[in-house]
């Protein structure tokens, strides 16, 4: 049986999900893999992988492929959104403007001043 011990260490460049721009994401991956041998060819799975006499080889760059996505966070944005060199500050003003809320209030309903009294 071999124990494959991967440590993984750098960073990313990838682009931020608010501000479209590209920014160095750092990535540190601690994972382990086991391989046993075994004299008849069976189904790997993501446990264990299976070598026979004949393989005198691991392909692990699935693996680590795999390892990198995984530590990857689902939604990539700057760490200090607006503070960073490669922020697109523009892009976020844009962001900004379109999300206050700069519109009158509505009439409301004289209905509901009865309801403001609950607080």
């Amino acid at each position: 049986m071999l124990i494959l011990n991967f440590q993984i260490n750098g960073t990313i460049n990838t682009n931020c999900d608010r501000c479209l721009a590209q920014y160095p994401q750092p990535v540190d991956v601690q994972e382990q893999q086991i391989a046993r041998f075994s004299d008849e060819p069976g189904e790997e799975d993501d446990e264990i992988i299976i070598l026979t006499k004949n393989d005198h080889e691991i392909d692990i760059s699935g693996l680590v492929y795999e390892y990198i996505n995984v530590a990857l966070p689902l939604i990539t944005v700057c760490s200090d959104e607006g503070e960073t060199p490669y922020c697109d500050k523009e892009m976020l003003e844009s962001l900004n403007k379109l999300t206050t809320n700069n519109e009158e209030p509505e009439d409301i309903d004289p209905r509901w001043d009865a309801l403001k009294k609950f607080k």
